[in-house]
């Protein structure tokens, strides 16, 4: 992900990483094979990313930092 600051949550890095890799909420969902409405409550830090989503997020920023999504 992003460069994340000390204050900065994992929510707040996430959509900050998701905007600017230009996905949507339902974009980034997809790609995770998850629901939207998870990814929204990642990001409003209602619901923690478990370790296998967390793995999966990684991967696909990777992947869109390469250029190959968008």
């Amino acid at each position: 992900m992003n460069n994340k600051t000390p204050t900065q949550t994992a929510a707040e890095a996430l959509r900050e990483t998701r905007e600017a890799a230009a996905l949507t909420q339902l974009q980034l969902a997809q790609l995770l094979g998850v629901d939207e409405i998870k990814v929204s409550r990642w990001e409003t830090g209602r619901t923690p990313i478990d370790s296998a989503n967390a793995i999966k997020i990684v991967q696909v920023f990777e992947y869109a930092i390469e250029g190959d999504i968008r």
